[in-house]
């Protein structure tokens, strides 16, 4: 070879070389990039919310020690954050914390965020999407966990429940001696007076397993189901000092997606549609209580087998409440429940007997015929207006209740007989 291709030969060497090089310089980062990974976020240090003056470490990266994080927070007079990732509630309101790591040989840059949501350090009782509970004396509480009367007054704190507990529920047991009927006039009057022009129940979209929060629902987002109202009807007769029950549907039933609820009073179960009580009342309607007859239509068929006791499980009905153990024998005898709206405007419940010779009557001396003695369940149509978006009534269901009232008319029967 001459020196001439010699030298030709080795400059086109020396560019196949330099080339090589060259994307090897490029390909290298990008195989060591496809090698790096992305630290996990260790959840266990998050929090929704803190009270002014609280402190938390966040440490969302807390797996990799070796990792430099940095700290940043949206809002900094609202919550401050340091290079650890101590964050220190500064006044209420809302600030989105960002945790972020910068790219490394091993791991690939990573950012995490977290809205925090601050709340004043005073007792009370605090609702929001993310978190709800009692803060008293330097503690949080869910409900329940206090006593009645202390968190009778943390709920002044909260709008919706002073106005409940204080011009509805207040003012009813000063008038009314007994306590059941008191926090049910209560109920129903609230339910005129406040929830028909605040919240909505109809045309909200999504399926009852999204809603299946609690009563706080219905007050943060003044829109809920029948698993929402249930849930609320409870939480208010617990704040009477009366637990009540929701009632599911059964699981495994694609129909009878419905909550309503049951109340117990002087022995006997009644069967309550909340949405007839909260919101869509009549002028006077009658509830029947359970009895071990009626009741053999309901089991599995209409109650499934979960009964959900407000605020604590086992509740005023105990754990293993059966169905089919409601209620006594109606033949001597039917309890009823009256619920009427008076001359001024306001709703009453009482209860009263059915006996020979003493048939109840309405508060302007209308007596009562026993076809309004009826069961009023959402599942057969009854509380929704006739053609509304929102019925649910429900063909399955309907016979069921039909079958009982038709019972319970044939024990009654003789009571209003002269």
């Amino acid at each position: 070879m001459s020196m001439k291709m010699y030298a030709s030969f080795s400059k086109r060497l020396l560019s196949v070389l330099l080339v090589l090089a060259a994307l090897i310089s490029i390909l290298s980062p990008c195989a060591r990039a496809s090698s790096e990974t992305e630290p996990e976020v260790n959840y266990e240090s998050d929090v929704s919310s803190l009270h002014v003056g609280d402190t938390h470490q966040w440490k969302p990266f807390a797996d990799y020690p070796q990792l430099q994080v940095a700290y940043e927070s949206s809002d900094p007079d609202v919550l401050s954050i340091t290079s650890d990732g101590t964050m220190t509630a500064l006044r209420e309101g809302e600030a989105t914390v960002t945790a972020s790591t910068a790219k490394t040989g091993e791991f690939s840059p990573a950012e995490y965020e977290c809205l925090i949501v601050v709340f004043s350090s005073g007792d009370g009782l605090y609702l929001s999407e993310m978190c709800s509970y009692f803060y008293y004396r330097g503690a949080e509480y869910e409900t329940g966990e206090l006593p009645l009367e202390v968190e009778r007054e943390l709920c002044l704190t909260q709008e919706d429940l002073r106005i409940y507990l204080q011009d509805y529920l207040y003012p009813c047991q000063e008038k009314i001696p007994d306590s059941t009927e008191a926090a049910l006039t209560a109920i129903i009057n609230y339910g005129a007076g406040y929830f028909r022009h605040h919240f909505r129940f109809e045309d909200i979209g999504g399926r009852a397993e999204d809603a299946k929060d609690d009563w706080m629902h219905m007050l943060v987002k003044r829109k809920g189901l029948c698993v929402s109202c249930s849930s609320m009807f409870c939480y208010l007769m617990y704040l009477a000092g009366l637990p009540s029950m929701i009632v599911e549907s059964p699981e495994e039933s694609q129909i009878r997606a419905h909550d309503w609820n049951l109340i117990e009073h002087g022995g006997y179960y009644y069967n309550l549609e909340n949405h007839v009580l909260l919101h869509y009342q009549y002028d006077r309607y009658v509830f029947p209580p359970f009895s071990n007859a009626t009741a053999a239509y309901f089991p599995g068929a209409i109650y499934g087998c979960w009964y959900m006791h407000y605020p604590v499980p086992g509740g005023a009905f105990g754990p293993d409440q059966a169905v089919s153990a409601m209620g006594r024998d109606l033949s001597e005898a039917c309890p009823i429940l009256i619920c009427e709206k008076m001359q001024n405007g306001e709703y009453i419940a009482h209860f009263e007997t059915i006996r020979k010779g003493s048939v109840p009557v309405y508060a302007d001396g209308t007596p009562i015929a026993p076809e309004e003695v009826i069961y009023r369940n959402m599942e057969t149509g009854d509380g929704m207006e006739a053609g509304g978006s929102g019925d649910q009534v429900n063909e399955e269901a309907a016979p069921l209740f039909a079958n009982a009232d038709q019972m319970l008319s044939a024990e009654i029967a003789g009571l209003f007989e002269p």
